[in-house]
């Protein structure tokens, strides 16, 4: 009975640790001239705990900025602006997004081409 219950507890312990991580659902990656708007919805219970833990952001592969957060935005999102300098038609901007409880999400948008429909990212979990 005993390994029973501790087999049962052992199970559920796991399962509500591994159940709240995730990825962002999304990311919104917008160009306009130098500057980067990068919007990851993300809802969480509790922002201070589970969060948006860094978006890297890459310029044509080579990494332009790492910043890492310690709370997300709101319980819905963590949203970022960026201003990179020499930015131009055809440059290829990709950002990726981590969860600190496990989870990121990668998209490339080449500038000058972005449209109103989301281009599909690459979603990796941990």
């Amino acid at each position: 009975m005993f390994n029973r219950t501790a087999t049962a507890i052992a199970f559920v312990s796991l399962a509500a640790t591994a159940a709240p991580a995730h990825p962002p659902s999304s990311l919104s990656v917008a160009v306009s001239g130098s500057t980067i708007t990068v919007t990851a919805p993300h809802r969480v219970g509790n922002p201070a705990n589970h969060f948006i833990s860094t978006i890297e952001v890459f310029v044509n592969g080579s990494r332009q900025i790492v910043q890492e957060f310690s709370i997300q935005n709101t319980a819905d999102a963590q949203a970022a602006l960026y201003y990179i300098p020499g930015l131009k038609a055809g440059d290829t901007v990709t950002v990726r997004a981590d969860c600190n409880k496990g989870g990121d999400l990668k998209k490339d948008v080449v500038v000058g081409k972005e449209t109103d429909k989301p281009a599909p990212a690459e979603r990796k979990r941990r």
